[in-house]
């Protein structure tokens, strides 16, 4: 295990709790700080306390999407963002 993987934070935001809970452990297994938040506005909230380096946001939530989520990140803590989708048209 890579001891800087340890000072690196995740913020995982998705819906589906078997994803995030699958996420969480394989990052949390390789040493990674995880916290997670099943929706935009927690998440939202969430990245102001965690001040995460990369967030992984799914793409269709219900409420706040994680588009939306996407630019108030980048607005308060500009973290790297990986986004995650079910949806196949490249247009998506």
């Amino acid at each position: 295990m890579n001891k800087l993987y340890n000072q690196v934070k995740v913020l995982l935001i998705d819906d589906e709790p078997n994803i995030l809970q699958f996420l969480e452990l394989g990052l949390l297994n390789e040493g990674f700080r995880v916290h997670t938040a099943a929706d935009g506005l927690t998440g939202v909230s969430a990245a102001k306390r965690f001040q995460p380096h990369v967030a992984v946001l799914d793409v269709m939530m219900p409420g706040m999407d994680g588009f939306e989520v996407c630019k108030i990140l980048k607005q308060t803590g500009n973290p790297a963002v990986i986004m995650l989708t079910a949806k196949e048209d490249v247009a998506d």
